[in-house]
């Protein structure tokens, strides 16, 4: 199989799993799509604030962000610790509030892939009510209970991967 036909395929399973969604699950998963794209951008430039960081914890005197700093006129009198103490702690709450961010996208990613799974289970299960009893008759007990504890943590894994794979795509 080549790779034309690898994307093609990946293409069809998201465009499938996106119209399986309801209206209000659509465009949540718009948002955290859009999240996930800011969450990625916040990524890179976390790995590029790594940089000026060691840059300036080696060459301090030369550093472009403690020459930028001090032409504040309210840090100028600041001592060379105290200096050394902010650009840390401007690097610390950078990276705070990216993990911040994170872990909040996070929360609402799972949130949004738990409600999915119970409507998934719910919508299953009014499925199987309304069937005849003579289905049920044929049916072994054991293919329910795979259909609920399988079928479901199936699509649940599948959505958390697709997730995953969307995140990886924006960062490259």
């Amino acid at each position: 199989m080549n790779i034309i036909a690898s994307v093609k395929a990946y293409y069809r399973e998201i465009v499938n799993y996106y119209n399986f969604l309801e209206t209000k699950e659509r465009r949540t998963f718009n948002f955290l799509f859009i999240f996930l794209i800011i969450n990625s951008f916040l990524e890179i430039i976390g790995i590029a604030f790594l940089i000026p960081l060691v840059n300036t914890i080696i060459n301090f005197e030369n550093s472009e962000i403690v020459n930028f700093i001090t032409s504040l006129q309210y840090f100028s009198s600041f001592t060379e610790l105290q200096m050394k103490l902010i650009v840390l702690l401007l690097f610390i709450t950078l990276f705070a509030l990216k993990t911040t961010y994170a872990v909040l996208l996070n929360f609402f990613q799972n949130s949004f892939v738990a409600n999915l799974g119970n409507r998934v289970s719910k919508t299953m299960l009014k499925s199987l009510i309304q069937k005849p009893y003579d289905y049920y008759q044929d049916k072994n007990s054991s293919f329910f209970v795979k259909l609920f504890q399988t079928e479901v943590n199936t699509f649940v894994n599948y959505s958390q991967a697709l997730f995953i794979f969307l995140t990886e795509l924006a960062i490259v």
